[in-house]
């Protein structure tokens, strides 16, 4: 029910709303949703129906010291004095991917990114986004990028344990789990306001008096707000990198443990099938 997801394939998506999804919907009692901005596209129609926010959540990664060394798929590429700025999604234009690539491009006369690298690990183009950037490189528009294969288990997590931040400049999300992954790793982050992240943890914790600030750098999908936050990220000292590191692991620690919210989710279950009250502090409406 997002805005950009309804644009794409209308016609498959109407036939499927009309054959089973309205009907299916119409005799729920609840709707899930993974975040505000989803909750808020539910449709007049589904009125009658409560609304609940349960967004994603993950796993506070281990420590250094118990996990084998996966080296990642930069080490050929990249010196080891080098920063490595990671963006880690589906290669698909609602990611923003093409926005952070035409922000990056004002830095290549710049010396702010002699010291960094955009490391682009992901799927779903058919090699698109990899001959783009390519091209790029050859007419002398872009350096310091390079795009890598899709990253799962370990070596995903070899990913997030050998960069030093991360980017998702996303138009449209619900709850990104590479963004919550990241943050969790303890990386300093730019992410766009529309992945919602700070927002739905406002909403879940509203009855608290005060949530700690947002743990990263929040910017907008569009390429002057990306170069500004990514200007911002790279002349970062190391006390505020360790200072923003530290933040992401509290916050998500606080908001996003999937240990603590599963005991949360079952509760809704429980209620659920029981016909009991669900705590008001996951009902949107």
């Amino acid at each position: 029910l997002m805005p950009h997801c309804l644009k794409r394939s209308r016609i498959k998506k109407y036939i499927s709303s009309k054959i089973w999804e309205d009907n299916f919907i119409q005799n729920a009692r609840y709707i899930f949703t993974l975040s505000i901005k989803e909750a808020s596209t539910i449709p007049e129609k589904y009125k009658n129906k409560n609304i609940i926010v349960f967004p994603n959540s993950v796993l506070i990664p281990e420590t250094q010291n118990n996990i084998e060394f996966i080296p990642p798929p930069w080490k050929d590429d990249i010196g080891h004095s080098k920063k490595v700025l990671l963006f880690l999604s589906r290669f698909d234009s609602i990611k923003g991917i093409y926005l952070l690539i035409d922000a990056w491009k004002n830095f290549y006369y710049s010396e702010e990114i002699n010291n960094w690298v955009l490391a682009i690990v992901g799927y779903g183009d058919n090699g698109k986004l990899e001959k783009f950037v390519n091209n790029m490189k050859n007419k002398n528009y872009l350096r310091n990028v390079f795009v890598y294969p899709p990253a799962f288990g370990k070596f995903k997590d070899s990913c997030f344990r050998n960069s030093d931040a991360f980017i998702l400049p996303s138009y449209s999300e619900a709850s990104p789990m590479s963004a919550l992954e990241a943050l969790s790793y303890g990386k300093p982050s730019i992410i766009s306001s529309s992945c919602g992240i700070y927002e739905n943890a406002k909403f879940i914790n509203k009855s608290l008096s005060r949530l700690s600030d947002i743990p990263y750098i929040e910017c907008s999908s569009n390429i002057k707000s990306i170069y500004k936050c990514l200007k911002k990220l790279l002349n970062m000292d190391k006390s505020l990198l360790d200072e923003y590191s530290r933040k992401s692991i509290e916050f998500i620690d606080q908001n996003y443990n999937a240990k603590n919210n599963l005991k949360e989710l079952m509760k809704i279950y429980d209620s659920i099938i029981k016909g009991k009250r669900i705590s008001r502090k996951y009902i949107y409406r």
